[in-house]
């Protein structure tokens, strides 16, 4: 506890900081600034800060429209939004990034993040789609672990034991190692 409040009174003290001294004008952000601004706002996720970090994500969007982070940046408000429980912000930015041909590169972590929408309202055959999509269309990502182990839980939470079980069973085969 006194952790977190010592972190909170931190980010209070270096955000006043900021807001006392601003900057000059936009034109004369740089490079450093950028990921700067952004490792604050991912940071801020990570420490579970998810208001601030959701202020911090669209500040940096609205900042840097052509920043090479820019889709990571509204993938990880994405899930921000839906940390802090609105799912129609989080499905917004989320839809954009999905019919974006824009941000290839992050499209496994999209589908993955839209399935986990969709497995979140108990939307399972949606879900189910999206993981699927993954482990078919990407099967290199990263993400396929996750997505071969959600498939499995989804189908136990829809009540399908019987698809569940040997969804589990493949998983553990092609993962032992995996910490899932």
């Amino acid at each position: 506890i006194l952790y977190c409040q010592a972190m909170k009174r931190i980010f209070l003290i270096f955000f006043l900081t900021l807001f006392l001294f601003p900057e000059e004008g936009l034109a004369k952000r740089s490079l450093e600034d950028e990921i700067q601004d952004f490792t604050v706002a991912e940071r801020a996720f990570q420490d579970h800060f998810y208001e601030f970090a959701r202020q911090e994500l669209e500040a940096f969007l609205e900042y840097y429209p052509r920043s090479e982070r820019f889709g990571q940046a509204k993938l990880l408000l994405a899930r921000t939004y839906l940390e802090l429980g609105r799912p129609p912000r989080a499905l917004h930015h989320l839809s954009e990034l999905l019919t974006s041909e824009t941000f290839q590169d992050l499209k496994d972590q999209v589908l993955y993040w839209y399935a986990e929408f969709h497995l979140a309202s108990k939307d399972f055959k949606t879900a189910r789609t999206f993981y699927q999509r993954l482990l078919e269309d990407y099967p290199d990502s990263y993400m396929v672990p996750y997505a071969a182990y959600s498939l499995a839980w989804c189908e136990e939470a829809e009540g399908a034991f019987e698809r569940g079980e040997p969804a589990y069973s493949q998983f553990i085969e092609r993962f032992p190692e995996h910490p899932l």
